[in-house]
Parts: structure tokens; C-alpha cells; sequence
């Protein structure tokens, strides 16, 4: 609903809004835990999984400079 107000024409999923924001959010600097924190997780591993994509976008970048 939101998505299609947008403009956006890709399939938004629950899922994807949430690992969206906590990978956005971790860019702008937000702690892991309080991150977890939001997002009601008993386990911090299980916010690990939101935000396993942010860590290999970073090991993307720091590789793309030494080359």
C-alpha cells in the first residue's frame, strides 16, 4: 500500500521493510543492541541475520579500495 503510494513498483515485503531499516540504521551509526532493542529480540544473533548483508556491503568496500 505504502510502497505502491511511493511509486515503488517492487514487491515490499514485512521482511525486507524491517532489514531495510536496520541496515539503514547501522549506516547512520545506530548501536547493534539498540537495534535489537527496537526490534523487541530476545538475542542479539537473531538481529545479527537483519543486518548480515550491511557487514558484507562493508567487506565490499574496504576490498574495492585496496584494488
Amino acid at each position: 500500500m505504502i510502497a505502491k503510494e511511493c511509486g515503488i513498483k517492487t514487491k515490499i515485503t514485512f521482511y525486507t521493510a524491517r532489514h531495510t531499516f536496520a541496515t539503514l540504521s547501522l549506516k547512520k551509526g545506530v548501536n547493534l543492541y539498540k537495534l535489537k532493542q527496537a526490534f523487541g529480540h530476545q538475542s542479539i544473533k537473531t538481529t545479527e541475520t537483519y543486518v548480515e548483508d550491511f557487514n558484507r556491503e562493508e567487506l565490499d568496500e574496504v576490498f574495492e579500495k585496496l584494488y
